[in-house]
């Protein structure tokens, strides 16, 4: 941030105070995103109400929904009944996971991250056991060949082949990585999530306009404490809405108002 140097040099004038120790800071959280930009994470998505109400909805609404089994015998189709795979997957997965809350944390995984991967636990050719993995701990390894495909996962420190992992993945091109919600629109929800910021920053501060103090004289380090602690008091009171200011002493405005805003 090299170049606001000039203007925090500006404010270093005798006559002039700055009520953040003398330093010119990008308080405004609109600017500071838009020269920084704003790593939107899963967390931050689910900060935003129409985000968390949604993915909480689809997941909930998968995860409710029994998986059935069925098999086609000579042109006829009947359900299967009693099988072990139907049992993981709406009974007990032989995880700490129910089944409900293993679908849900998957399709979270899938919306929200980049796919939802779960363990796939066998005794010979009987799977046992379903067992979810949080994404942050799955790295995938490819071979370079674009045809000829081929992935393993690293999950902790062990790795595991593609036909050990269950994957949910949302828009994948390579078996490995799915591409996110978060990642598809995330202009959007940056937008959405420093909005949100900023009107609680306003709310903080009683939408009252940011600024400086200007002085005539130069002032004591008791007097300019004292001011400093009314001011904050100001802006985080909104009991107390009224400073007065000493002869010499006026306010210049760095930023609209919340009305203004």
């Amino acid at each position: 941030m090299g170049i606001f140097e000039p203007i925090k040099n500006l404010f270093k004038s005798n006559n002039e105070i700055n009520l953040q120790d003398q330093s010119v800071q990008l308080d405004d959280v609109l600017l500071s995103a838009l020269i920084n930009g704003e790593t939107i994470t899963r967390d931050k998505a689910l900060m935003l109400p129409a985000v968390s109400d949604a993915v909480d909805f689809i997941s909930g609404s998968i995860a409710s929904m029994p998986v059935k089994l069925y098999r086609v015998v000579k042109g006829e189709v009947s359900e299967v009944y009693g099988d072990t795979r139907t049992k993981l997957l709406n009974g007990d997965t032989g995880d700490v996971l129910n089944a409900f809350e293993f679908k849900k944390a998957m399709v979270q995984d899938y919306l929200l991250d980049k796919g939802g991967y779960a363990v796939v636990k066998r005794n010979r050719n009987e799977v046992v056991g379903l067992y979810h993995v949080e994404p942050i701990y799955v790295e995938p390894y490819k071979n370079p060949n674009p045809v000829e495909k081929y992935v393993e996962f690293l999950i902790y420190t062990k790795y595991y082949k593609k036909y050990e992992v269950l994957t949910l993945l949302r828009n994948t091109k390579d078996g490995a990585w799915g591409k996110g919600v978060i990642d598809e629109v995330s202009k959007a929800i940056e937008t959405a999530y420093t909005t949100l910021i900023y009107q609680l920053g306003l709310v903080q501060s009683g939408g009252n306009k940011k600024g400086f103090i200007q002085s005539d004289n130069k002032l004591d380090n008791e007097t300019l404490q004292k001011l400093k602690e009314a001011w904050s008091r100001f802006y985080t009171n909104n009991k107390e809405n009224v400073i007065v200011l000493n002869k010499g002493l006026t306010f210049k405005e760095s930023s609209n108002s919340s009305v203004e805003m």
